[in-house]
């Protein structure tokens, strides 16, 4: 009898925290300004039983974090491929991937739960891979171009134009052709010598490490593809609750081509020579961008943004805060602001 009531009222918990948790992502979105990206991969999620979530958009990789109660397992899957098995980590997890921290293409997640088990997901970090748009070549491309008989190529030529109705010039055997001839831009049929060829690949996504100021791994990132050169980074803190809040710091990283990212969002708590930081400092160390697009989390009044050319990312600590006159827009529970160059700000 005391198993069936301590089963029950464990189920009556579970059914709560459900409810809260499902109250919460309806305040969220009937109360939020708008919603930035993809509804359930940016609000978490709830499971208790054997279901499908539909995510949107393919992500190419998927870390979770969270917790789980109850008697019982459960496991995730994207695409076949195992995200989370509670049997594997502790009751609080955070980025964990077993099988689908790369090379996994999927927009549905499946929860596979046994037994009277709860699990709630708070934050999910992944990278989208954006297709390239496709190439397109004139209708009507001039086509085995040759020289006349008569025409007498000398070395030093660089740029020969062509006429718009010549289709066919004959080069004679004894000529000796220039190795720098540029074509016009309609041309299609050029042919590269083997030694002059290069291999053009694409960049990897950079490595990102995004931690709080006790260099805890934490919060979550979005890796988007720009060119095969550059990329779009996007880092968000975690708020309280559930991962779920009307406003939270993070930073929008432009035309990135660095191979490794560390950042750490945080509450400063360091002195300053006069005054105090009132936001949330944002610090990216190992980066080369084109622009950044941060929003802070403000405790207070605002009334200049701060930059330190030199901030110690491991111990999140600034020795020389400077004054700025970079421009910033207050919206009540946060700042925004554009800069052009990182170490940190707040």
């Amino acid at each position: 009898m005391a198993s069936y009531f301590e089963g029950r009222k464990r189920r009556v918990i579970q059914a709560a925290v459900v409810m809260l948790f499902c109250l919460a992502i309806a305040a969220f979105y009937f109360t939020s300004t708008g919603i930035t990206g993809l509804s359930v991969l940016d609000t978490g999620a709830v499971f208790n039983q054997n279901m499908s979530v539909d995510l949107g958009v393919d992500v190419a990789s998927l870390r979770v974090s969270g917790s789980y109660t109850g008697l019982g397992s459960a496991k995730l899957y994207l695409s076949g491929k195992l995200v989370l098995d509670t049997a594997l980590v502790n009751s609080s997890f955070e980025n964990v991937c077993v099988e689908s921290c790369s090379d996994v293409v999927g927009n549905e997640l499946i929860a596979v739960v046994e037994g009277d088990m709860l699990v709630v997901i708070t934050s999910f970090n992944y990278t989208v891979d954006v297709p390239e748009s496709p190439v397109t070549f004139p209708e009507n491309p001039v086509e085995n171009v040759t020289a006349p008989p008569n025409i007498t190529i000398p070395e030093n030529i660089t740029n020969i134009t062509l006429p718009n109705n010549d289709t066919n010039i004959t080069i004679p055997s004894n000529e000796t052709i220039p190795s720098n001839i540029t074509l016009p831009l309609n041309e299609t049929n050029v042919s590269i010598a083997p030694e002059n060829r290069t291999n053009i690949r694409p960049r990897a996504q950079p490595k990102i490490e995004l931690k709080d100021r006790f260099n805890r791994v934490k919060g979550r990132f979005v890796i988007l593809n720009e060119t095969n050169e550059t990329f779009t980074v996007e880092l968000h803190s975690l708020p309280g609750g559930f991962g779920i809040a009307s406003a939270e710091s993070s930073v929008v990283l432009r035309g990135v081509t660095s191979e490794n990212i560390t950042a750490v969002i945080d509450t400063y708590v360091g002195r300053l020579r006069s005054g105090t930081i009132t936001t949330d400092v944002v610090a990216v160390s190992n980066v080369t961008l084109d622009n950044a697009t941060l929003k802070l989390v403000k405790k207070g009044n605002v009334n200049v943004i701060m930059k330190c050319s030199e901030f110690e990312i491991a111990s999140f600590t600034c020795a020389s805060w400077e004054k700025t006159d970079i421009p910033f827009t207050d919206y009540g529970d946060y700042v925004e602001f554009t800069v052009d160059s990182f170490s940190g700000y707040g």
